[in-house]
């Protein structure tokens, strides 16, 4: 059977959730499961969470979706715990094809970005990350790796490159982790703050 995909759906200018209380949240924020050229634009998502979680809470999340934006978005966790890795997460892509996550404000995550599965050609440009146990997480528990792409690394291949002047600010985490069954050649621009 084909792929449907809905087009041009545009998610913007929305709230979600509470910084100061644990109690009143979705456990994702915004979720595109199967769905194509859909825009996440604008979006405050807001949690209240550290590692004592009983599941992964999410900002924003795609699945088997494709030519998804997902930009300009704050996604701000205000209890923040080191240790917290994958239980909190400002973007999850799994499975997606040519999805471009730019220009998001991404603070106080266990995992900044998150990568699961077989996704192509993704874009990463001028994300700015802060606080964070892994900026960006590739696969699952160093056993199961993610794809994303050979040149997601490059400055070269658009304008502002695949992986162009995203900010890392962490002075003892990773800026990305976990592994790939391809060569990631990674690219980075802009203020650092990273000692290991």
């Amino acid at each position: 059977l084909p792929n449907f995909f809905s087009t041009q759906a545009l998610i913007e200018d929305n709230d979600i959730g509470f910084s100061t209380d644990t109690d009143h949240h979705s456990r994702i924020g915004v979720s595109i499961f199967q769905a194509g050229n859909v825009r996440t634009t604008g979006n405050r998502l807001n949690f209240h969470y550290d590692r004592d979680l009983y599941s992964s809470f999410c900002g924003i999340q795609l699945v088997n979706s494709q030519d998804c934006r997902v930009y300009d978005n704050e996604i701000i966790n205000t209890n923040f715990d080191s240790d917290a890795e994958h239980l909190v997460t400002g973007v999850r892509v799994s499975e997606s094809i040519t999805p471009r996550v730019n220009c998001n404000t991404i603070q106080s995550m266990g995992y900044g970005i998150h990568f699961t599965g077989d996704n192509g050609a993704v874009t990463l440009a001028r994300n700015n990350f802060t606080s964070y146990k892994s900026g960006i997480s590739l696969g699952w528990d160093n056993s199961t790796p993610a794809f994303i792409g050979q040149i997601q690394g490059s400055p070269d291949p658009s304008p502002d490159g695949t992986g162009f002047k995203n900010q890392w600010d962490a002075s003892s985490d990773d800026r990305v982790e976990g592994f790939s069954n391809q060569f990631i050649s990674w690219y980075h621009d802009g203020p650092i703050n990273y000692t290991t």
